[in-house]
């Protein structure tokens, strides 16, 4: 049986990796060959693959055809319909999805689109459940391509969100009976906030309460990522399973008591693990939680035996076929790996009890922590790209401190606020000053800064780190473990490939509206502006130029540019600085003062690993624009020369032309492509070959103008646009290469 749902998986999951969908026809007629092959043993597991495949597919074209029309894009239309999330606000934002019942105006025909992520600016107080009539600006789920990073686009399809947008008016219609399990976590955690002190650790109580983190600040994630974590402070399936296990317990001691009650034992403690998934608002590993639970607890009432493993894969196929859009998200992986690393470990082996009960717990604490420590490091680096090297001396105490003391006194407080928030308040005035004694012993950790990044992996890579980790992890007497070791060392030392010196590898990352240009050489690496930074929740230094130059390897920066102090390019500077040593800082505008910095007003040259810079000297009037003051880079190695001129104008590129000027092989364009820039005369002497766009897409300004590239076409310049094709990646070596991320690594569900 396990081999047929293995082939099942593979299906599906063999369906993420595809860049193109095949047509509806091609599914349909595929069937009949499936029905044929079920029919034969010999045919039976390619059959069950192809189902698989058939499967996914089916499912995932109606969730692309849902999706918001791109003809459609900003278009003022008006809805109605339910909340069907618990709505987050910060900063006076509030962000919730909306499930649309009717389409008032919108565009013909009517879109299918069922799903929508809505944010709105105002006082307005949304709560689960409410019908409203909001007329929104709805657009096509689309995100930032940077190579190896978070991808937004798929986390949406994931969510199976089919439009994000932003809410211009709203009439309240009423509450409504729907997402009713999340208006009683908006219940309580209105009596949470209401009973809190103020202390810092109030949103991690919170989360760890009612799977809700909305409040953890952008700092605390740091702290977790940092520490290996992250699993502990949102509710994970351990804590499902804690709850489980105290639900079947207290109901065994009552029977004891009670015989009539033993047929209540086991469908009392799944309701209570359903009630609580529920109020954790069923993630991944409480959804994998549960229906391990539930397939145990069957099998149990019909006194049925089974094999863990066959357990985990029965769970690993009802969550799929459940939510076949699971296996989008890491949460999926991660999950169920660490169960697959705990019942590989402990699997297997003869267990020989030497030590007395009250030290056997810690001995299983020690082991776990090892198993999924080293089992999951692999996974960690597949997914997110990092793992930390204290997470096991974090877990250790962590584990225990969150699972046997905060995790029950939330409950106590949940359970007490049904009553009395004056009686819950005294479980949770217990469990805060705990909690901020773990996190200054986190916070403590994570000021070492032991976490290792790693590059985008291949899968050979991928696949000898598994069998490593396997190997490792394998039961003594077996083979040798140290072989395990090597067979992980290409993952572990995965960094970008190295430069020669002469060659230089300049990266324009996809950070939307704005811009920043990773230029990485043999040794030296410099980077030009981070980004923008709107909010605490978009900060393109810390979530994008941040894990970018991480992953290139790069630990420290020799130089930093910011041309202007625009937000668009010096919002993330704070962030990147955070995080990198800077040997040198050059400012094109002086209005943020900062330590140790040079003024870009005046030329400079330099060269490093072969590689020649040039700071080009701008005439600046006092009343230059902000624009205009922005620092003008110019690269060249191996003969080919690039130039980054930040946001200049027209006044300002005509200035440049008293200079003697070579041609440029290629332009970074002068103010994202504004139509206040790149002046005819200044494309006649630069001609370059190549401009490249750093815009985001459906931007407020129109950027890049449509006379700016009808300049550009009459010249038959080729353009770039980070809009279009992502992070563009320039190499010049012996020869110039350039490459797009949405086409380098192409996805089915990239437009």
């Amino acid at each position: 049986m396990n081999i047929l749902i293995i082939a099942f998986l593979a299906g599906v999951l063999g369906v993420n990796h595809l860049t193109v969908l095949p047509l509806p026809g091609v599914l349909s007629g595929s069937l009949v060959w499936i029905l044929v092959g079920l029919g034969f043993r010999s045919a039976r597991i390619l059959a069950v693959c192809c189902l698989g495949a058939v499967f996914a597919l089916g499912h995932l074209e109606g969730a692309l055809n849902a999706r918001w029309p791109s003809s459609a894009n900003g278009e003022t239309v008006v809805i109605v319909g339910t909340i069907s999330s618990l709505p987050a606000s910060g900063e006076g934002v509030s962000r919730f999805r909306l499930l649309i019942e009717d389409c008032l105006r919108c565009p013909s025909p009517t879109p299918t689109t069922r799903l929508v992520r809505l944010s709105r600016r105002g006082d307005e107080v949304f709560k689960p459940g409410q019908r409203w009539r909001l007329a929104v600006r709805l657009y096509r789920p689309r995100g930032l391509v940077n190579p190896g990073l978070f991808d937004y686009q798929q986390w949406l399809l994931a969510a199976g969100v089919d439009a994000t947008g932003y809410i211009l008016t709203a009439e309240y219609l009423g509450q409504g009976m729907r997402a009713w399990h999340h208006q009683g976590r908006a219940w309580l955690r209105e009596q949470l906030y209401r009973i809190q002190q103020g202390s810092p650790v109030d949103g991690l109580l919170v989360a760890l309460g009612l799977g809700e983190n909305s409040q953890i600040s952008r700092d605390q994630w740091r702290v977790l990522s940092a520490t290996g974590t992250n699993h502990l402070l949102i509710i994970s399936g351990l804590h499902v399973s804690l709850v489980a296990g105290l639900g079947l317990r207290a109901m065994q001691s009552l029977a004891q008591v009670l015989p009539v009650m033993r047929l209540l034992v086991i469908p009392f403690a799944l309701s209570l693990a359903l009630g609580y998934g529920l109020i954790a608002g069923m993630g991944m590993p409480v959804q994998r939680a549960l229906v391990m639970f539930a397939c145990a607890s069957l099998l149990l009432l019909l006194r049925r035996q089974v094999a863990w493993l066959d357990l985990w894969m029965l769970a690993l196929l009802v969550v799929v076929v459940t939510n076949p859009l699971a296996s989008y998200t890491p949460g999926y992986y991660l999950s169920f790996g660490a169960v697959a690393m705990l019942l590989y470990g402990f699997g297997g082996r003869r267990r020989v009890v030497r030590q007395p009960p009250s030290q056997q717990w810690l001995v299983t604490l020690l082991r776990s922590q090892w198993l999924v420590g080293v089992g999951m490091t692999p996974l960690l680096l597949l997914l997110v790209a990092q793992c930390s090297g204290l997470s096991l001396i974090a877990n250790l105490v962590a584990i225990p401190v969150i699972s046997l003391l905060i995790v029950p006194l939330l409950l106590l407080t949940l359970i007490a606020l049904l009553w009395s928030p004056v009686l819950a308040s005294v479980p949770l005035s217990l469990a805060a000053p705990i909690m901020s004694a773990l996190w200054q012993y986190l916070e403590s950790l994570a000021a070492l800064d032991w976490v290792y990044y790693a590059g985008p992996p291949s899968v050979w890579q991928a696949v000898l780190a598994v069998s490593g980790v396997l190997v490792i992890l394998q039961p003594a007497g077996c083979l040798p473990r140290w072989p395990g070791m090597f067979l992980c060392l290409p993952l572990l030392f995965n960094a970008a490939p190295p430069l020669a010196a002469g060659e230089v590898e300049i990266t324009v990352l996809d950070v939307g509206q704005g811009l920043s240009v990773v230029v990485r050489g043999a040794r030296s690496h410099l980077l030009y502006d981070a980004g923008p930074a709107y909010s605490a929740r978009f900060d393109a230094g810390a979530q994008i130029v941040t894990p970018y130059l991480h992953q290139q390897g790069i630990r420290q920066l020799a130089t930093m540019v910011v041309s202007h102090e625009d937000l668009d390019h010096a919002g993330g500077v704070g962030a990147v600085m955070a995080s990198f040593a800077v040997g040198e800082f050059l400012q094109g505008e002086r209005a943020v003062a900062r330590p140790m910095s040079i003024d870009c007003g005046t030329a400079r040259r330099w060269r490093v690993d072969g590689v020649d810079f040039e700071v080009v000297a701008t005439t600046r009037q006092v009343s230059a624009s902000a624009n205009n003051r922005s620092c003008v880079l110019l690269i060249e190695a191996n003969g080919f020369r690039v130039l980054i001129p930040g946001d200049i104008e027209a006044s300002t590129e005509l200035a440049l032309l008293t200079l003697a000027w070579q041609p440029v092989d290629v332009l970074i364009a002068p103010h994202h492509g504004s139509r206040s820039s790149s002046h005819p005369a200044f494309l006649n002497r630069l001609a370059p070959r190549t401009v490249v766009v750093s815009a985001g897409a459906g931007n407020r300004f129109s950027h890049p103008h449509v006379d700016v590239m009808a300049r550009y076409r009459a010249r038959d310049i080729r353009v770039f646009n980070t809009a279009v094709d992502g992070a563009i990646t320039l190499r010049l070596g012996d020869m110039l290469e350039m490459t797009g991320a949405r086409k380098s690594s192409p996805r089915f569900w990239y437009d």
